[in-house]
């Protein structure tokens, strides 16, 4: 899968400090600053690739793909656990700024 975000000063297994954000309020997975300005609904898309296997993506609100399942899967019920185990994890997934 991959999945990209950033957050400076954060380390591995630690949210950061208020100070390493420059006092930019933290967003949770999903969370938007002002809910009535920017409306980012994601969804996850479920599709059949070249080699006949199935694949995930999650796409935003504005249709820019913010991840995928980055394997084929064989039967389309592993691909949704797939999902579902991504879904399960993201809430609570640390971040690990690997840029120090």
């Amino acid at each position: 899968m991959s999945v990209s975000s950033s957050v400076i000063g954060a380390k591995r297994g630690q949210w950061p400090s208020e100070d390493a954000c420059d006092g930019r309020e933290l967003l949770t997975f999903g969370e938007s600053r002002d809910m009535e300005e920017t409306t980012m609904a994601a969804e996850f898309e479920v599709y059949k690739d070249k080699a006949n296997e199935y694949r995930w993506r999650l796409q935003a609100g504005n249709n820019e793909e913010v991840a995928d399942s980055g394997e084929g899967y064989k039967t389309k019920n592993s691909c949704l656990k797939g999902i579902e185990v991504v879904k399960r994890i993201a809430a609570t997934a640390p971040i690990n700024d690997l840029t120090d």
